[in-house]
Order: C-alpha cells, then structure tokens, then sequence
C-alpha cells in the first residue's frame, strides 16, 4: 500500500473506527484491508501445517527434504506452536524479510547489468559450483564471489537505508577533528548507512561497484583517518557475509548489536539460491542505467521511482 508512516494523519487515525477511516484515512483503510488479507493468507496456511503436523527433534528436520519454513516450525515447537506465534513469525517473513531481499536483488541486477566483467566472473562461477542445479545450502557456502556481490550490493544500496538509535545515558563520541559531540540520554540518532558505508577514508573507491574489495583486509585509505577503527579482517568472517565483527562496524547491512536483524543469515541465504538461478537462466541488460532516470524513492529499503525496466534474454548456458 501507499502507507507511511511518515504522514501524520495516518499515525493520528491509526485507532479510528473502521467507518472514519474509509472517510478520512482511506490509506490507513487500504492498510487494514492489506493486513485483514494477509491474516487470512497466513491462517489458512497456518491451519493447513498445524493439521499435518508430525513433531520432530532438531536432528530429524536435518534429515528431512522438503517441505516448506512453517511446516518446519509447526513441527519443531510441537505443542509450543500457537497460531498466534505463527502468525508473528511468518508475518515478520513475509513483510520485513521480502522487502529487503528485493530490494538487494533488484540493485544486484542493476550492476550486473552495467558491470559485464563482474556478470560473466559471477556466472562462471554459478556454472561451475551449479552446473545447470537447483543450490544446496553447501553450494551456497562455496558461491564466495556471488555472495561477495551481495555484500557489494548491500553496501551500495543499504536495507534499510538508515538506522534508528537512542543513547542509554549521556555521551560523548568523536567527530574525528579531535573534538567530541555530545549526545544527550534519550535524543535520537539517525545513522545513514549510505554515507556510513561509502565512507572514502574507509573504503577505496567508494562509489564504485568492487565486490572484490571483501576478499582482502583493509584498514582506511588514509584520506580520512579513523582513529581506532580496527578495519576489515576477512578471517574474522564466520557466517555466509562480512557481519559488523568482521568490518568493526565500518558495514552494518542488517544492523548490529543487540538489535541487529535476527534473519541476517537466512536473508544471505534467500538472495544468494534467488539470484544464482536467476543467473543461471537470464542475462540482463537496462534499458536505462541512469540512477536520475529510474529514479530514488527512500523508505524501509531503496525503491525505484519507476521501476527497473530491463531486457531479459534467456542466457545461453541455460538448459532444461
């Protein structure tokens, strides 16, 4: 839907009656309808998993093939599955995951297309870790350089695209000319990953799409000296992307901390088996690669304004 919360009449009628909204709120109207219907989605799914339902330990799910996300949970948590439960996990799925997975593979697209040297390393490599399968968990693992675009493209085009953080008590933080900043317990603190994450005094040629630049440590480019900052040390890398440890918070792609994203990993895992079948079967090529043409729209992740028109050719390593 059209909704934001941005606009305040929307955050003002959120409790109205369902009558006033439909006269005076019709997103906040859509909004409901919106979520009346994924309700529905979600419990007849909900319902259908909870009557197949076959309790399993941990070690049995490992062995099992098949079979879909919820029925895996429906079957692990056995009596602890309530509907409710359910309905909030797979609603976190579904609205906060889906979005953000999108959106990465949307600007991965985008430079692909406009980066043919890095496509065909990318394809290449797909070939020869796939050769024309559906990806395993273990081939997700060995897809380095895909997963490197990935990292790439989250740098690039960060989801969201900032960070929301309130100090606990007062403090004080450097600005990096040897003076601090105050900020006060309780104020809000807006992160721009954007900025954070094409920093040039931490990365060598920031605006410049470089998935190889995760494949060796770096520690500043000495334009903007950040002192104290422990740089990017690949050994530090222990799940499926460079996570906050791994960059000392020079990358934050899901967050960080107590609050980062708990479904950073199975995002990782989503984009890489969604984008190597993609590469598997198609080549793509931008009708316009012009960022003023297609246009920015900032909200929970980077949009286009207009869409991402491109030509899909079916790629010629592609076969049934």
């Amino acid at each position: 839907t059209d909704y934001r919360q941005a606009d305040r009449s929307n955050l003002l009628l959120m409790g109205a009656p369902d009558l006033l909204a439909e006269v005076a709120a019709p997103r906040v109207a859509e909004y409901r309808r919106s979520m009346k219907q994924i309700n529905e989605v979600l419990n007849e799914a909900i319902s259908q998993a909870l009557e197949q339902q076959q309790l399993a330990t941990e070690q049995d799910l490992r062995r099992r093939s098949g079979g879909t996300l919820l029925q895996f949970i429906v079957d692990l948590r056995g009596n602890q599955a309530s509907r409710a439960q359910l309905q909030d996990d797979m609603r976190t799925v579904l609205i906060a995951e889906h979005e953000t997975v999108a959106s990465v593979l949307t600007w991965a697209t985008y430079e692909l297309a406009k980066n043919p040297r890095i496509a065909q390393k990318v394809k290449e490599e797909v070939q020869n870790v796939l050769g024309g399968r559906s990806p395993t968990y273990q081939d997700v693992k060995e897809l380095k350089y895909l997963r490197w675009v990935i990292t790439e493209t989250l740098r690039m085009y960060p989801a969201p695209p900032f960070l929301a953080r309130s100090p606990l008590k007062d403090l004080d933080l450097p600005n990096g000319e040897n003076q601090t900043v105050r900020l006060s317990r309780g104020s809000l603190l807006m992160i721009q990953l954007a900025q954070l994450h094409r920093h040039p005094g931490i990365y060598e040629r920031p605006n410049e799409f470089w998935p190889e630049r995760w494949q060796k440590a770096f520690n500043g480019t000495g334009e903007y000296p950040v002192p104290g900052w422990r740089g990017y040390d690949p050994q530090r890398v222990t799940g499926l992307y460079p996570t906050e440890v791994a960059t000392d918070y020079a990358f934050v792609g899901f967050g960080g901390g107590e609050f980062k994203c708990v479904g950073d990993q199975f995002a990782m895992l989503e984009a890489t088996v969604m984008l190597s079948m993609l590469l598997q079967r198609y080549d793509f090529q931008m009708v316009y690669e012009d960022l003023n043409t297609i246009g920015l729209d900032l909200a929970a992740t980077i949009h286009t304004k207009r869409g991402l028109l491109t030509r899909v050719s079916q790629s010629n390593c592609y076969t049934e």
